[in-house]
């Protein structure tokens, strides 16, 4: 039973709008309230570090992401300048 709840609370999870981020904070609490014993909260500890382990997983991802795109920004502008002094190369044959 705590499996089916907590699945629940983790279509709410990242909620930013209003709705139904109360919908997560009831849940929380009625969850917090009703399962008591060690073995219960052992299950709710373990799935909040499965949680805190995902965003660490997608934040990961997205700094991935990011430092791609700034390396090819910076491969960008090293191919844009080299090709400027190409073509400035080819207005005086002579260099």
């Amino acid at each position: 039973m705590i499996h089916k709840d907590l699945a629940k609370l983790k279509m709410y999870i990242g909620a930013t709008d209003t709705e139904n981020r109360q919908k997560f904070e009831i849940l929380l609490a009625e969850i917090a309230s009703k399962y008591t014993s060690e073995e219960d909260k052992l299950i709710i500890k373990q799935f909040v570090q499965d949680g805190i382990n995902e965003c660490a997983n997608d934040i990961k991802e997205v700094k991935e992401k990011i430092e791609l795109k700034e390396q090819l920004k910076a491969d960008y502008l090293s191919l844009h300048y080299y090709s400027q002094f190409q073509q400035s190369i080819q207005y005086f044959p002579y260099l």
